[in-house]
């Protein structure tokens, strides 16, 4: 299915989506976007009566440091929403709404970057309370970057709740953070997440120098159902040896 007509529509509506206005005298900034209805064996069929809209968006935005050398940053949002043809007849304006989010998600994701690159402990963990996924995650890494192990239990309780991505981003930062007492509650996440994000999840239970880590990876090696994560986590054994 071409887009190619709506696709400047798209890009104007998650731009405002995100706060921001599209300008000629803007940051200079390209943007995928990616879209395909799944049937449920997996396979791309726009003529499908029912299936998975699966879409993304990737923005690069090409930015001035402090010292006027440019860099790119990229920001990117993924997802998927179930399709029935006979409630929405016109899958391109299927498509058109979950782009528009996926774009303003991407475009917020760099803001976020860009606004937390820099912050103090103070002013990222504000961050952690924000309504946007793109904001916590920002601020998450940024407590990482900082050490602020002082911050851990407020991590785990934002863990607790998140899924997705978010649960990947946190912990990635409660690996780079934590001790011992992440061990548990990252443990009991990984069995039920997306296996992207239980990879994730192994990394960060590698990362901690502690033997419930250890104990955790070898249960996850021998029990979780995916063999991708089984194998992940048995090579953060050996080489951990």
């Amino acid at each position: 299915m071409d887009l190619g007509e709506k696709l400047d529509a798209i890009l104007n509506v998650g731009s405002a989506q995100a706060g921001f206005v599209r300008a000629d005298d803007g940051n200079p900034t390209d943007v995928e976007v990616h879209y395909g209805l799944a049937t449920r064996d997996g396979k791309l069929d726009p003529r499908a009566e029912r299936g998975l809209l699966v879409y993304g968006a990737r923005v690069r935005v090409r930015v001035a440091d402090d010292d006027g050398l440019f860099e790119i940053v990229e920001g990117g949002n993924v997802g998927e929403a179930p399709f029935v043809r006979a409630a929405l007849p016109d899958l391109a304006a299927a498509f058109a709404s979950v782009l528009e989010g996926s774009v303003a998600s991407a475009l917020r994701d760099v803001a976020m970057q860009l606004q937390y690159r820099s912050a103090s402990e103070a002013d990222a963990v504000k961050g952690l309370s924000s309504s946007f996924t793109e904001e916590r995650c920002s601020s998450a890494r940024r407590l990482a970057e900082l050490g602020a192990h002082s911050r851990v239990p407020e991590l785990l309780r934002l863990a607790d709740e998140a899924t997705g991505v978010e649960l990947g981003v946190l912990a990635t930062a409660l690996g780079r953070l934590g001790d011992a007492a992440v061990v548990a509650p990252l443990l009991k996440r990984v069995g039920t997440a997306s296996p992207s994000v239980a990879m994730a999840i192994v990394d960060a239970l590698s990362s901690l120098d502690a033997p419930e880590a250890r104990a955790a990876l070898e249960k996850v090696a021998v029990n979780h159902p995916d063999p991708v994560v089984r194998s992940a986590a048995r090579q953060a054994l050996l080489t951990a040896e």
